[in-house]
């Protein structure tokens, strides 16, 4: 205890080591799309390996560090500030919670504690860098801003990188539970950046590996849709008392012989110069009329729609029980929905466009940033659909 004095009496040379490396580290819990927890064993030679990589691919020896704590300590990302700094040498800064929606105050953090390193989902991020741009507020300790956690459009990385780029490194991150927290980064010249749509995650970093699959493990072309696989000394153990959910998702590398890979149920495909596109969950897939959709690809393209800034797709029941497509997003001005359904047309098969589109000011967010797909608005009969009427005529 911290406030036994006592404690200060005693010994205060460093323990023995007692942990090997394929000894537990920890246990996190993660309900990903099924609602039921997952326990996530992470060995102590992954939590190791992923504070290095930071060091590493953050360049962490190169300034100090000062990162502004802001995920729950439920969420894995708390697990990876801990990696960034205190096994870095590094300081965290504890951010209260009501501050972390409020513009004014995250900016007071930084600027009272000397913040080096600012990471967090785009839907935390992007509205606060809009308000220093507005507000022309000083940012001269940070060294690093981070994008995690959830999927950012081009658009809002774009306007990060135009306006603070000069000033600061700016990448976004892509990682899961299963394999240590983190698994690639996307840091590419700006040139590079594709025109719309999502950011890329970028390649595998932090000693990962990445194959794209079939159903069968095999490995898919370049630009084709297949299933995000990753190995590396960073994947789990398993889940903590599931072994036939372990043995469902951990599964042994045809690629190479002894190793394990992590199936993560992440739809994405490789783009030429070798990065790789996240499009979206396996589970969000959807077969409407005997088609089968993928939403992230409905959304990809609502994101390339003049004037969209965020986009999220989803399958509903309507009042007759048939199951149709709603598109919910938020803009820089009210749209007009038959020139977005009709921008959505020229680039999709009809089947693939929404029945209900939905304008919010914000999409909802869970407690760790997400976008919340469970709170958006069940659409009625008074929601638009983007569809103008056309009246009879004698031919």
């Amino acid at each position: 205890c911290l406030d036994d004095e006592a404690a200060y009496a005693e010994d205060a040379s460093n323990v023995a080591n007692v942990n090997e490396p394929h000894d537990l580290a920890y246990v996190i819990y993660t309900s990903g799309t099924t609602g039921r927890p997952k326990g996530v064993m992470i060995e102590h030679r992954s939590l190791v390996n992923t504070a290095a990589g930071y060091r590493r691919e953050y360049r962490l020896d190169q300034f100090p560090v000062r990162l502004l704590q802001l995920a729950s300590f439920s969420f894995d990302v708390f697990v990876g500030d801990i990696a960034r700094t205190l096994y870095n040498g590094g300081t965290m800064v504890i951010c209260p919670k009501d501050d972390r929606i409020d513009p004014a105050r995250l900016h007071y953090w930084i600027s009272e504690e000397k913040i080096t390193i600012f990471e967090s989902t785009p839907a935390l991020i992007i509205p606060f860098m809009d308000y220093v741009a507005e507000h022309g507020l000083d940012m001269s300790s940070m060294e690093l801003l981070i994008t995690s956690s959830d999927s950012c459009s081009v658009t809002d990385y774009r306007m990060l990188q135009e306006r603070f780029g000069g000033q600061f490194r700016i990448i976004n991150a892509y990682g899961v539970t299963e394999a240590a927290i983190d698994s690639s980064l996307y840091d590419e010249p700006l040139a590079k950046l594709p025109e719309a749509g999502n950011v890329p995650i970028g390649k595998a970093a932090l000693n990962a590996k990445f194959y794209i699959v079939d159903a069968h493990l095999n490995p898919v072309p370049v630009g084709v849709l297949g299933e995000l696989c990753i190995g590396g000394i960073g994947v789990a153990r398993g889940y903590l008392n599931r072994p036939e959910l372990t043995e469902e998702k951990f599964v042994d590398s045809p690629f190479v012989e002894g190793e394990r890979l992590y199936r993560t149920g992440d739809l994405a495909r490789w783009m030429p110069d070798g990065n790789v596109d996240f499009i979206g969950r396996i589970d969000n897939q959807a077969k409407i009329r005997g088609y089968r959709i993928e939403t992230g690809e409905i959304e990809t393209q609502l994101l390339k729609a003049e004037g969209v800034r965020e986009a999220v797709v989803v399958v509903r029941e309507d009042a007759k029980g048939q199951k149709v497509l709603c598109a919910y997003f938020t803009a820089e001005s009210e749209l007009k929905l038959s020139e977005l359904r009709s921008s959505l047309s020229q680039e999709l098969p009809g089947y693939m466009i929404p029945s209900y589109f939905v304008q919010l000011e914000q999409l909802p967010l869970t407690a760790n940033g997400k976008i919340d797909r469970k709170a958006l608005p069940a659409p009625d009969a008074s929601m638009q659909t983007g569809m103008e009427y056309v009246a009879p005529r004698t031919p």
